[in-house]
């Protein structure tokens, strides 16, 4: 899986790529609470970043009977394609994001073949 690292230089901090890591990526990106479809139409306003915000539909309990739900099937998350190198402030400063998941320094990449065969399955 491919990484971005974070460092710190005097003036501000920027991405820099572990090895050969594409420009345009898909990354996960978090979510404030119940904002993921608010984040997602922000971003896709953009123009260039595509998001992948997968839903679920269900019928729930309530006081007034069964009714029709859609949620997010990973509450909290979304996942974006956009060019790091261009967009990774717009995307991380975007209308209901928290932020891009990183570990430590490290923001993982989401490789295409895997976003492709299990996400869209």
């Amino acid at each position: 899986m491919s990484e971005l690292s974070f460092s710190q230089s005097s003036q501000a901090a920027a991405l820099s790529p572990d090895a050969a890591a594409p420009g345009l990526a898909w990354f996960c990106l978090r979510t404030q609470p119940k904002h993921e479809k608010i984040a997602a139409q922000h971003l896709t306003l953009m123009g260039d970043v595509e998001v992948f915000n997968p839903r679920i539909r269900f019928t729930r309990r309530t006081r007034l009977g069964p009714m029709p739900v859609t949620e997010s099937m990973f509450p909290n998350y979304l996942f974006a394609r956009f060019d790091w190198r261009t967009a990774f402030n717009r995307v991380h400063y975007a209308t209901g994001v928290s932020g891009v998941v990183h570990f430590g320094e490290r923001y993982p990449i989401i490789p295409e073949d895997r976003k492709s065969t299990r996400l869209n399955s």
